[in-house]
């Protein structure tokens, strides 16, 4: 069976409509706080008219949305059986760290479409750079370790775990990275190559869900991508530990607990 297993069957239009909620809430914040005019909506924009503090504030009050929104849309009645549906339980595999490899290939065509200069870099974080070493250090926290775990929980875990009930792989791909491509789009809009690579990163990520039951393998594999994009290349031997002893502290939920938590 695959690595996407159906304890029942959930209703498409739960996950449309967690959907929607979640682009809402993304047009909502920016017309509240007039933080950008494009399609696309990112904390980081309204923060670079704002003191950092205010920046990692916002950052933190979307991911709290960000999780709060698919479990409400999951009807579980406990986090325990959420992490549990969504492949956070189980443990990490050895595996995973051949996927991280697939990632640094990723990020160092990425980097070199940067030095050729048929791409550009984050405007994001070179200015979150140049605000000194506490603040950058609190950018990676957020852009390899919290921030992948986080958008890996919705796209990978809740949404594709539950559209796979319904609906074939193909199918579940394209809709993943439709919602995906929505919350980057102004990368889509503005750099082609950096589109490419986050269209084919995201097929493998569904790839890895689809074929591994641990959701850490994709938060992995995210994880290092991002740290080799931002060459912190010795941050990525930390990164893959840290993820590495996340995963496997979770353990395995043996079947009477599970039994137990679902009753």
């Amino acid at each position: 069976m695959n690595a996407v297993e159906v304890e029942r069957k959930f209703p498409l239009w739960r996950v449309f409509a967690c959907i929607a909620v979640l682009i809402s809430w993304s047009v909502l914040i920016k017309w509240g706080f007039q933080m950008d005019r494009s399609v696309g909506v990112s904390f980081a924009v309204f923060g670079r008219e704002n003191p950092f503090i205010l920046r990692f504030f916002y950052h933190f009050i979307g991911f709290a949305v960000w999780l709060v929104i698919p479990f409400c849309f999951s009807t579980q009645k406990s986090i325990a059986v959420f992490a549990r549906n969504i492949g956070l339980i189980d443990r990490i595999e050895l595996s995973a760290c051949l996927y991280s490899g697939g990632a640094m290939v990723s990020a160092l065509l990425a980097i070199g479409a940067i030095r050729l200069g048929i791409a550009r870099g984050n405007p994001d974080a070179k200015h979150y750079f140049q605000g000194g070493e506490l603040v950058w250090s609190g950018y990676l926290l957020i852009a390899i370790l919290i921030g992948p775990i986080i958008e890996e929980v919705v796209t990978r875990g809740f949404l594709y775990g539950q559209l796979r009930q319904r609906l074939s792989i193909p199918k579940c791909i394209v809709l993943v990275l439709a919602f995906s491509l929505y919350f980057h789009w102004e990368i889509v809009t503005t750099n082609p190559v950096f589109a490419f690579l986050l269209v084919m990163n995201g097929i493998f990520l569904c790839a890895i869900r689809e074929k591994t039951k641990s959701l850490w393998n994709c938060v992995l594999y995210h994880g290092v991508y991002n740290a080799a994009v931002a060459h912190q290349w010795t941050l990525i031997v930390t990164v893959i530990s840290i993820l590495v002893l996340l995963g496997n502290g979770q353990g395995k939920v043996n079947s009477s607990q599970s039994t137990e938590s679902l009753q």
